[in-house]
């Protein structure tokens, strides 16, 4: 793990440690959004950029300063693709909903992502599966990365959940099968699986994590580390080592019960820092 930490250059600015553009927060969720882009800051990103509703701006603006925000109120495909071409990595779904306009911004940001990696998470998987590649079939997916919980990967594989709990390896082989790219299964011993390397199942984190906003830190995770240099797989390799390390922090301070997806958030720092001492 300590090999795959994207590496930090004395001589540097932001411009090389990559653009994340997170797609998040429909009207009243800025949550989501605030959440994986602080996550994506936290792992060392360069520069995050939040295209999310209109509603949200301000909030949004208070809670990370750091970050660019641009908003929408209707779908504008040529705003949309601006900012999909100003991206190294682009995060899309949380807190997205799966209202007409977020169907509309997520299909046409499949469409139009070509071979610049994408994260795609929470609504952003719900709408895919309601989807199921209908429109979205001939797209090169290799850079795809899909975040489902066993839920997600239900609907994603049009199955019961109670198939999916005793058989978490066969249904990470079939979602690769499905949609390609990277799989991130997670679950309280998340998978990661991409065609042609071995599966890895991750042994951090803890029941502390099992809360709202998880799942959002994560994609933020994962995204901040592929605008660092890291491959779809490596980076999602490490993202969830490292946020369920976060996690295992959390718990030591705060115990089982109390931990928040910000605490998470406020204990990566304890593993970047920490890395050389696995």
């Amino acid at each position: 793990m300590r090999e795959l930490y994207p590496k930090r250059f004395e001589e540097s600015n932001k411009g090389d440690y990559g653009k994340v553009l997170c797609i998040a927060g429909s009207k009243g969720m800025s949550g989501a959004a605030y959440l994986a882009s602080r996550a994506a800051y936290s792992v060392g990103a360069g520069l995050v950029k939040i295209y999310t509703h209109e509603d949200n701006r301000i909030p949004l603006q208070v809670l990370i300063p750091e970050a660019i925000v641009e908003a929408y109120t209707d779908f504008n495909e040529k705003e949309l693709l601006e900012n999909i071409k100003w991206a190294s990595v682009v995060i899309i779904g949380p807190g997205l909903s799966t209202s007409t306009i977020a169907n509309e911004i997520i299909i046409s940001t499949l469409k139009n992502i070509g071979n610049k990696p994408i994260v795609i998470d929470a609504d952003g998987l719900n709408i895919l599966a309601q989807e199921h590649l209908n429109s979205l079939k001939g797209l090169t997916k290799d850079n795809w990365v899909l975040t489902p919980h066993l839920m997600e990967a239900s609907r994603l594989l049009n199955t019961d959940i109670d198939n999916i709990i005793p058989n978490k390896k066969q249904a990470v082989s079939l979602l690769e099968k499905e949609y390609n790219g990277t799989i991130v299964l997670k679950s309280h011993q998340t998978l990661v699986y991409q065609a042609g390397h071995q599966l890895y199942e991750n042994n951090t984190g803890n029941s502390s994590m099992a809360k709202g906003g998880s799942g959002d830190v994560l994609s933020g995770v994962i995204g901040g580390l592929i605008a660092g240099g890291l491959s779809t797989f490596d980076g999602s390799k490490l993202g969830v080592f490292v946020h369920g390390k976060a996690g295992d922090f959390a718990r030591s301070t705060l115990g089982e019960y109390s931990v928040l997806a910000r605490d998470i958030i406020c204990n990566i720092p304890n593993v970047m820092r920490e890395r050389l001492d696995f």
